[in-house]
């Protein structure tokens, strides 16, 4: 990384909030990945009250700010969302990176970069811009629905307003002009589609960085209400632990992505090389979606856990 990347990084623009629950060995590789690609960058991990031993021993050692959250019982995402809207309020800088921790920041944050993002929030009407690479999955959808913009480096989305698709709104691992959601007294809501119809309302759409700083770890344990499924339990256990992530973007490889038309569009599946040799491709981000009879006990699991919570509901 260039001293004037550290320079821009210095200038008090950009803060990061991390949530995380129970998976510190994950926590820990974002934290390393920001360190090694945004040392500069004021970082606080707002966590949802964790009881895993690894993971309150990373939150014990980090050089980040940890905020710990009253835990949220009954709630699909836990305290997501509220914890968002505590980190929002907390921002002191004009901007706010939302990162989980099952993701990682896989390039240097460079002085042209945050020039680009500087101009796409000089307009009044852009608050979010989805920083991740393109999912193999859906990547040709994100590049059909979008314009790519060699001026500011970005894929501008078609349509505005409330004709903007779900996921060219808002999503919940995003870059947001915080200065522009205090403006307009914004408040998470539980749902990420609830929060996606807010966007609508308020700002004209969500464009996608044309060279994105990070992205989702593949086949990561999944909580769902705090509970960690037989599924992945089996999986963790066949991994032994341990993290699947990515090598970082070496300095060739980061020239060349940022060198790269816009006509050739960011995905992960073709810049990124997980740390895993047997990760599935394309990339799955649960690790119970890595087979079928993964997925299917997950499904039972989980309809078993629905039964006895209302059941419980009913009986008290």
């Amino acid at each position: 990384m260039t001293e004037q990347s550290h320079s821009a990084q210095g200038n008090g623009t950009l803060s990061v909030a991390i949530f995380s629950y129970n998976r510190g060995l994950y926590l820990q590789n974002l934290l390393v990945s920001l360190t090694r690609h945004m040392p500069l960058v004021q970082v606080t991990v707002y966590d949802d009250d964790s009881d895993d031993p690894e993971t309150l021993d990373v939150l014990a050692k980090c050089d980040a700010t940890v905020v710990t959250c009253r835990s949220a019982q009954g709630l699909r995402h836990g305290n997501l969302y509220r914890n968002m809207q505590r980190a929002l309020d907390e921002c002191e800088t004009d901007w706010l990176l939302f990162l989980q921790d099952d993701t990682q920041v896989v390039r240097d944050l460079d002085a042209n970069t945050m020039g680009n993002i500087q101009r796409v929030f000089a307009d009044p009407d852009i608050a979010f811009l989805r920083p991740q690479l393109f999912k193999g999955e859906n990547a040709t959808s994100y590049f059909d629905r979008t314009t790519p913009d060699e001026a500011t480096r970005i894929y501008r989305p078609k349509l505005s307003g409330k004709n903007v698709q779900f996921g060219l709104a808002y999503c919940d691992v995003v870059l947001a002009d915080a200065t522009k959601l205090k403006a307009v007294d914004w408040q998470f809501s539980r749902q990420e589609r609830a929060n996606q119809e807010q966007a609508r309302g308020l700002f004209k759409h969500m464009p996608i960085m044309g060279d994105p700083l990070m992205f989702y770890c593949p086949e990561v344990p999944s909580y769902r209400d705090r509970k960690l499924y037989l599924a992945s339990k089996l999986v963790q256990r066949r991994r032994g632990g341990r993290v699947v992530a990515y090598h970082p973007m070496t300095v060739q490889a980061q020239a060349d992505f940022l060198a790269r038309p816009l006509t050739v569009p960011p995905v992960a599946e073709q810049f990124l090389e997980p740390t895993e040799p047997d990760v599935v491709r394309p990339f799955v981000f649960q690790d119970y979606s890595r087979n079928r009879w993964l997925t299917a006990l997950y499904k039972v699991e989980s309809r078993l856990v629905r039964i006895a919570r209302g059941i419980k509901g009913i009986f008290g």
